[in-house]
């Protein structure tokens, strides 16, 4: 009975580290889009000062 509670243990221990890798790994994709999102951000608002000062200019 005993072995039976220490492999379940083992198994729960196993689990929780890779839910834990999982929920790291998602962190970092998701820091990762929104770096991208504000970098596309930032070049949208470029284009439109782009384009407003074209557009004043002519």
């Amino acid at each position: 009975m005993n072995n039976i509670k220490n492999t379940n243990n083992k198994i729960r221990a196993k689990i929780v580290e890779d839910l834990s890798n999982n929920i790291s790994e998602i962190k970092e994709a998701i820091l990762s889009i929104d770096n991208e999102i504000t970098q596309s951000e930032e070049i949208i608002t470029s284009s439109i000062n782009l384009l407003y000062r074209n557009c004043n200019s002519k």
